[in-house]
This record gives structure tokens, C-alpha cells and sequence, in this order.
């Protein structure tokens, strides 16, 4: 079944939400939170997004999202990414960390490839079968893992069997997961882009050397791009150079912690 998300609102909720957060000193807590059973989903059910803060509909492209929670699904964190983690931020509202653990429930379950082929049809067409207006004309984009990563080679082999039933859509997602997209690169669709997400001084020699023998198109978040050949401005948003980093073809894309 398929919902969409939209935040919360309420000025006091946000405020309280905010205190909630700087409450939490460690992500441990956070993950306390998606481990304790009295929040475990009854019936999981898949969320997409259409649009977020940052990645959002434009003329030529249109979107759609699918979230983990962060941290916990992301066994190549490193401490780089775990001190500027903004998913992680997302998740001191209550309703974003119940979808992203019926996502996460979704994603564990034995008929997670057909549950999510039926989410995406469901986003994609109306009842009768028309495209929806979003997404006519437009190059469709799936931004997978806006937070959270691939836990396992199961759920990335998971994935490429869902991108190969909509060879029109453009899935592409960040990763830190090294060893396990060497365990599946083989299996890739062509239209699927997974790149490599590395940190300056965070990343190790070992990780980086091992995306770079897997051919892997790069990200890197440098804290000072002066003097760097391609910055892609991500604290815009997606809509400020196109998505480019959903094109494989575009081997090294480089921005600024944000």
C-alpha cells in the first residue's frame, strides 16, 4: 500500500520535536527506539515519497523516495557520516521513524520484491491505468536510501530485480556498503546507478581502493572544495544541476559537507 509522507507542521510539535532530539546524545537512543517492540508496525506498509526538502520535482524530471532508518541499515558507517548525518536529524519526528521502520519491516519480508513493485505501479498510475500528470513527459527518477543503506546482499539483489521491472525509471542511491555491492555488482540493471559515498578523512585506503577496483562512480564530501573540479551544490537541492549524480556516466561528483 502505498503513502506518501508530508511533515509535521505545528510550530509547538516542532519545537518540542527539536528539544526531543537534542535530548537523544547518541544515536543509540534513536535506535532504541526502532528496536523496542511496543513500536514495532502491525502490518508493514511501504512508503514513498514524491518529494522532500531537497529533492523535488522539476520540469524535466520527477521523483520518487524510499527511506530506511538511518544509521541502524547502515552497516559501512563511518564517523564521518555518523557526526553530520542529516537523516538521522529527520528522525526526531515520531511520524518519520514509524514509516522508516514499516519500510525497514517491508524490506525484511519474504514478499518485499512484489510488495514494492505494486507500491511503485500504485505511485505511478491512476486506477485506470493512465501515468499520473507528475510524471508525463518527465525522465522519472528513484532516489533509493535517502537515509539508511543496503543491509545485506538479499535486500541489494532485491533491489536490482525491482529496477528491472521499470527499465524507464532511473534508480540510483549512495552507498557505503562496499563489500556487499561486490558481492552483487554483476547483477546490476543498466539502469541503476550505485555510487560510492566517501568521506575526506572518514573513508579508509581499504574502502576506497576496493570502489575504485569495482568501477564504482564516486561522491565526496570534502569540508573545503576550494580548488575542486566538479562541486555539485546538494544544500540546493536536487534541482540545481539535474540530479547529476543519478548518471553513472558522471564519474566523480564532489560537494561540501552539508
Amino acid at each position: 500500500m502505498l503513502t506518501q509522507f508530508i511533515p509535521a507542521v505545528n510550530p509547538r510539535a516542532e519545537i518540542a520535536a527539536r528539544k526531543a532530539e537534542r535530548a537523544r546524545v547518541s544515536a543509540q537512543k534513536v535506535i532504541s527506539w526502532y528496536r523496542d517492540p511496543a513500536n514495532q508496525p502491525t502490518a508493514p506498509r511501504i512508503a514513498i515519497q514524491y518529494n522532500n526538502a531537497k529533492i523535488r520535482d522539476t520540469d524535466t524530471t520527477a521523483f520518487l523516495i524510499f527511506s530506511l532508518p538511518a544509521v541502524m541499515t547502515c552497516p559501512g558507517a563511518n564517523t564521518g557520516c555518523l557526526s553530520a548525518c542529516y537523516a538521522r536529524r529527520d528522525e526526531r519526528f515520531p511520524s518519520v521513524r514509524k514509516y522508516r521502520l514499516a519500510n525497514l519491516a517491508a524490506a525484511r519480508s519474504r514478499d518485499f520484491v512484489p510488495s514494492m513493485i505494486a507500491a511503485i505501479e500504485a505511485a505511478l498510475y491512476t486506477k485506470r491505468g493512465d501515468l499520473r500528470r507528475r510524471f508525463i513527459g518527465k525522465k522519472i527518477v528513484f532516489r533509493l536510501h535517502e537515509s539508511g543503506d543496503f543491509f545485506s546482499a538479499a535486500y541489494m539483489r532485491d533491489w536490482f530485480a525491482i529496477a528491472r521491472e521499470f527499465p524507464f525509471i532511473q534508480f540510483f542511491t549512495y552507498t557505503k556498503s562496499f563489500n556487499i555491492y561486490a558481492a552483487c555488482v554483476a547483477e546490476k540493471p543498466a539502469n541503476f546507478t550505485v555510487r560510492a559515498s566517501l568521506w575526506e578523512h572518514a573513508t579508509t585506503a581499504e574502502e576506497k581502493a576496493l570502489a575504485d577496483r569495482l568501477g564504482m562512480p564516486v561522491y565526496t564530501v570534502l569540508k573545503d572544495t576550494t580548488g575542486a573540479d566538479y562541486v555539485c551544490d546538494c544544500a540546493g537541492g536536487c534541482g540545481a544541476c539535474g540530479c547529476a549524480c543519478a548518471v553513472a556516466a558522471l564519474a566523480e561528483i564532489i560537494a561540501a559537507i552539508h
